[in-house]
């Protein structure tokens, strides 16, 4: 009698059964390292250790950290895995791993940004006075745009190198707010706010702002601007006249920026290199960039966004329409 059909019962019988065997132990595995990291996030190390680097060009034991600011200069709402938003985290991030190794004995800031925010603005151009003070030059290389808040960065560095065709400066501020109370009253929109505090809903999108709102705003931004002016005026060495003609939100190209006082040179990555190994008295020169790390833990909390994209549109929306304080070049 042929008893085929009943050993590959058997066959399948035992294969389902090591099937679930294993599925069991990768989910005990992964619960584990899940605990372990839900146990340990408080003492897994700065975000400095997050990043690896790896070599651009060049050799020798002396290396230069390249450090790009691209995009908006924004902390928004946390870093996601492919970046963006966590932007401004990451760039001091990168700042603080190039002071703490003694291997880095410089940094080029590689700037292609129209600006961001006043408070992230200056918390890069802090971290960057921080590493001068330590000793290490910094150099910032302007790609297309770098203006306004990026602008604000560069000139917290050593020397600011600019492509023929940079579009730089724009020294200003500015915030903004949408006005709908027209729209809403032709659609039969009423808003409904309670508030303690005469001026709680300042700048909202439905009413029109009082003289004293606008005093008050105006005040701030004058003192905002103030600062900016006189950061442009003390790290580039210009007097109260050269201020006050090209401190007023104009744009220059690099030729006209190099008139100015507002840059250094005109030259590309390679004259970058040159002034950073003027600098620093060498020949060879290893140029490194660093590359995040991500954890378990920040690809299970980008994982929960991607499969959450109401939280995302969400965060999205209250990010857009909180009025800020800017450093930057818009056309709104």
């Amino acid at each position: 009698m042929n008893d085929k059909p009943g050993r590959m019962r058997k066959v399948l019988k035992w294969a389902a059964v090591g099937m679930l065997v294993l599925m069991l132990a990768v989910s005990i595995l992964f619960n584990i390292a899940l605990s372990a990291l839900v146990m340990g996030q408080g003492a897994g190390g700065s975000d400095a250790a997050k990043f690896r680097e790896f070599t651009v060009e060049g050799e020798g034991p002396d290396k230069v950290a390249l450090i790009p600011i691209r995009g908006l200069i924004s902390s928004g709402y946390g870093e996601s895995l492919f970046g963006g938003r966590g932007m401004v985290a990451s760039i001091l991030s990168q700042l603080k791993k190039a002071a703490t190794d003694n291997a880095v004995k410089a940094v080029i800031l590689e700037i292609d940004s129209p600006g961001g925010s006043v408070g992230d603005s200056d918390l890069i151009y802090h971290e960057v006075q921080k590493m001068r003070t330590s000793g290490k030059p910094v150099v910032s290389f302007l790609r297309d745009v770098a203006t306004s808040g990026a602008y604000y960065v560069a000139v917290g560095s050593d020397k600011i190198i600019a492509q023929p065709t940079t579009i730089t400066g724009n020294i200003g501020v500015i915030v903004h707010s949408v006005n709908v109370e027209g729209l809403f009253q032709k659609l039969g929109i009423r808003e409904v706010i309670i508030k303690k505090g005469r001026m709680k809903d300042l700048l909202s999108p439905t009413r029109q702002l009082t003289l004293e709102e606008e005093q008050l705003l105006q005040g701030i931004t004058d003192e905002v601007y103030d600062r900016f002016a006189a950061v442009v005026a003390s790290q580039r060495k210009l007097g109260g006249d050269q201020m006050s003609q090209i401190a007023d939100g104009r744009i220059f190209i690099a030729p006209e920026a190099l008139k100015a006082g507002l840059i250094d040179a005109i030259g590309y990555r390679d004259e970058s290199l040159a002034a950073v190994r003027g600098m620093l008295g060498v020949k060879k020169i290893r140029l490194i960039r660093y590359e995040k790390l991500f954890s378990l833990k920040e690809m299970l909390s980008a994982s929960s966004h991607a499969f959450s994209p109401s939280v995302s549109l969400r965060e999205g929306i209250m990010e857009a329409a909180a009025p800020k304080l800017m450093y930057l070049w818009t056309i709104e």
